[in-house]
């Protein structure tokens, strides 16, 4: 992943404040809980680009 967002949610599922970043760490990623009161949290995980595969080597692909 390159980048993890956490939102803190109401019991209505609302948003409750800005989103937060995650840290990354050796062990994966980390964030802190208890800021705001809740038990719900939405978790949004963005992937590292992936390098666009050149059209030579798309050609040979296969999907069976």
């Amino acid at each position: 992943a390159a980048e993890v967002r956490v939102a803190a949610l109401d019991g209505a599922g609302r948003c409750i404040g800005k989103p937060i970043l995650a840290q990354k760490t050796k062990d994966g990623w980390e964030i802190e809980v208890g800021d705001r009161a809740t038990t719900w949290y939405e978790v949004t995980v963005r992937k590292a680009d992936v390098r666009a595969q050149s059209p030579a080597s798309a050609s040979h692909d296969r999907i069976e």
